[in-house]
């Protein structure tokens, strides 16, 4: 049986090193900053390598239970993006803005990382809630529908952040995958 205490470590390690290497793929090779989607999915293999070998709970149940942990704690910790001036939205004068700075100019933007925060801290709470409701053995499909359903909130959001895409259609691409990683875990959630 695995500790819960070195599955957390573990996943924290692998979204550390995620987090560094998709920041680094998508900013042409600088190491200077962070990605929270290198994150997710550097712990999501962790958590879905884990729940494949058997911690001794069922491999849904288990990937259920590791959703809104890690939504709500994004949620909680996406909020240091806002106070250290870094994934800022674009300056706006929409009533929407609120002052901040990208380290270099403070003026009132699109607060992005808040949007961010917030969209985990709702979908993360409302995975739990499913899950409670559910009770944890029929909830397998509730955290890809929770993760799918983020990342598609997420890039919408990402057209309001203030610095180039490298890929064209990235955004385009992640939210077809994501739509359809959240209709498919929908189906299999109520046809269960």
């Amino acid at each position: 049986m695995l500790r819960p205490e070195l599955l957390s470590v573990a996943a924290v390690a692998a979204g550390v090193i995620g987090g560094k290497a998709w920041y680094a793929a998508v900013s042409g090779g600088k190491w200077d900053g962070w990605c929270i989607q290198g994150f997710v999915g550097g712990a999501a293999v962790v958590v879905a390598a884990v729940a494949v070998v058997g911690p001794g709970v069922p491999k849904g149940a288990f990937l259920a239970a590791a959703a809104p942990a890690l939504l709500i704690g994004m949620g909680i910790g996406r909020h240091a993006c806002f106070w250290a001036g870094c994934c800022t939205g674009r300056p706006t004068a929409s009533r929407w803005g609120i002052w901040s700075s990208d380290r270099r100019l403070g003026c009132r933007r699109m607060p992005v990382q808040l949007y961010e925060a917030w969209t985990a801290l709702v979908v993360g709470a409302a995975s739990l809630g499913v899950i409670l409701a559910l009770g944890l053995p029929r909830s397998g499909p509730v955290g890809i529908v929770a993760l799918a359903a983020y990342t598609l909130v997420r890039q919408g959001i990402l057209s309001f952040r203030d610095e180039p895409r490298h890929w064209r259609y990235g955004r385009t691409v992640t939210a077809s995958l994501a739509a359809a990683a959240l209709i498919a875990g929908v189906v299999v959630l109520v046809v269960a």
